[in-house]
């Protein structure tokens, strides 16, 4: 079934390599009767050289069809 979609936040710079930011991302339920997934997520994002970030990230789920919280890291080489 075809649902709805929204994310937005911002993000900045914290130094010449070092980023953070907030999102907010919601979607429409894709089942009837079911709460409506929304999710608060911040990250902070550090350059380790030319072509490689680290991240680290949390989120907190803002609806009973959300997780209830979670986090991650993320390594990202660019080519």
């Amino acid at each position: 079934e075809n649902v709805w979609f929204a994310s937005g936040g911002v993000a900045f710079r914290v130094n010449d390599d070092t980023r953070s930011g907030i999102f907010l991302d919601w979607r429409q339920s894709a089942v009837d009767g079911s709460d409506d997934p929304a999710e608060l997520s911040g990250f902070l994002s550090k350059e380790l050289g030319q072509s490689l970030d680290f991240a680290a990230y949390a989120l907190l789920g803002m609806s009973d069809s959300s997780p209830d919280w979670g986090a991650g890291l993320n390594l990202n080489r660019r080519f």
